[in-house]
């Protein structure tokens, strides 16, 4: 690894150290290597405020490229004057990011996610936040420490990363069966890191009773020359109510080394549902959408966290046509999870939510959306309860660790809104309870839930949930 160098000269240093009268500096020194040197001048003749000095101005030199950077104290002399010399040497830039290792990810593709391009001063304080901005994307894990290395015949260097791929595509196939109900099943697909391109492909379905659910994400790291991604969505939505057609664009930037996102976009929405006393569907419904949100996580996503936070919060404004003309209306989504390890047992509290304005007769059956499913609130199968707003805690205990999985015990208590028969909405309290094993395997995590919720009938009829994960 290239490194600058520090030279302290053999001074004499007494218990009561003198002060520094003056300091010269050879002329050869850089300008904006001096001035470290230069704050000796008055200061006390102090090893560890000579080093600092010494240390500061190497460091001036590496932020700028100068991988070879030396500083010296050379000497004291009898007028109390402390001579010094720094030069910079040669500069160096980037040029760009290797792996030595067996990740899929092209070096072009390495290179941008670790925003070190090539041309950039080789400053190897870079060198950290680019690791985390490579491990946060969950598709690799890192095999050694990163290194710098020279290209031959150059004055350019690169970063030497040591990676494996991670399993992060996956199969999902969930199910859920309960006495006297319908069974709901969903079954999604993740294809992450497209032939080392770092673009993803996600597509799912799922159903319960009446529900239907469809959707499909594409996801492109980049547009262009720009860290900022393009993300695409369209969604199929419908009941026995409702149906709704969704396609989204949205913008996301990259920020906290990889950790936080910030995304913007915009929405179109088409929909239609079935008047309260009607059978059939009335007239179409045309929606377009802006929207803003940001999320945070501390670490990447992995089966079974021990140690997380992670936070998100989503606002929409909406503009709605209809043949009885027009209307707007705003949309809030948060969430928030916190797990800490306790001993041998991981505790997590967290809520999520989603609220719209105004909460009246206008917001018809296309506006709820359904809140059930095995990792959402679990107790409720797939597609149900759909409500337009709702509010949910979440109290859960594990024990079990990242290799094995483990088991555990939650209790979800929450508020949503419900439909009156003069159609206007109130609050109802619900909550859900049960327990839950997860099973990890080389490459398959199998999750097994039972549950009740509320109005469960009987204890025997509770809802028994499995979700099987295929990654690769």
């Amino acid at each position: 690894m290239i490194a600058g160098a520090i030279w302290l000269a053999a001074i004499s240093w007494s218990a009561a150290p003198q002060v520094v009268d003056s300091v010269r500096v050879e002329t050869r020194t850089p300008t904006w290597m001096a001035p470290p040197l230069d704050s000796l001048r008055g200061a006390p003749l102090e090893r560890e405020t000579v080093l600092r000095a010494l240390e500061d101005a190497v460091g001036r030199a590496e932020a700028r490229g100068f991988l070879l950077a030396l500083a010296a104290a050379d000497s004291l002399d009898s007028a109390g004057t402390l001579h010094l010399s720094a030069e910079a040497g040669r500069r160096f830039v980037w040029g760009g990011v290797r792996d030595r290792g067996t990740s899929r990810l092209r070096p072009e593709v390495l290179s941008r996610l670790s925003r070190i391009g090539p041309g950039l001063d080789a400053d190897p304080d870079r060198m950290e936040p680019a690791r985390r901005r490579i491990l946060s994307t969950g598709y690799v894990e890192e095999a050694s420490a990163p290194a710098i290395a020279r290209i031959p015949r150059t004055s350019a260097v690169r970063m030497v990363v040591d990676l494996r791929d991670l399993p992060s595509s996956f199969v999902e196939g969930a199910g859920g069966w309960s006495q006297g109900e319908d069974p709901a099943g969903s079954v999604e697909i993740h294809l992450a890191d497209l032939a080392g391109t770092a673009r993803d492909l996600s597509f799912g379905i799922s159903q319960g009773g009446t529900s239907l659910r469809a959707h499909g994400i594409w996801k492109e790291p980049w547009i262009g020359p720009l860290d900022i991604g393009a993300i695409g969505h369209g969604e199929l939505d419908q009941d026995s109510l409702s149906r709704r057609w969704t396609l989204s664009c949205d913008l996301e930037w990259s920020l906290l080394d990889g950790l936080g996102k910030l995304h913007t976009g915009m929405a179109t929405t088409r929909s239609a549902e079935v008047p309260p006393g009607d059978t059939a569907f009335g007239p179409e419904l045309v929606e377009w959408a802006s929207r803003l949100g940001a999320s945070w996580r501390s670490t990447p996503p992995v089966p079974w966290p021990v140690n997380e936070t992670r936070l998100a919060l989503d606002l929409e404004a909406a503009l709605l046509e209809a043949d009885t003309g027009r209307s707007g209306r705003l949309r809030i989504g948060a969430e928030a999870d916190f797990r800490r390890g306790v001993g041998p047992a991981v505790a997590r509290l967290g809520g999520r939510g989603r609220g719209i304005w105004p909460l009246d007769r206008s917001a018809g059956a296309s506006e709820s959306r359904a809140i059930g499913g095995i990792l959402l609130w679990r107790g409720w199968p797939e597609g149900s309860p759909r409500t337009p707003s709702w509010l949910q805690a979440i109290a859960e205990v594990a024990i079990g660790g990242p290799r094995s999985g483990g088991v555990g015990a939650f209790f979800e208590p929450g508020v949503l809104a419900r439909r009156n028969p003069d159609l206007s909405w109130s609050a109802m309290q619900a909550w859900s309870a049960g327990s839950f094993a997860a099973i990890l395997l080389e490459r398959w995590q199998v999750d097994l839930v039972v549950s009740v919720r509320d109005d469960t009938p009987r204890w025997n009829e509770a809802l028994l949930s499995v979700r099987a994960v295929n990654r690769f």
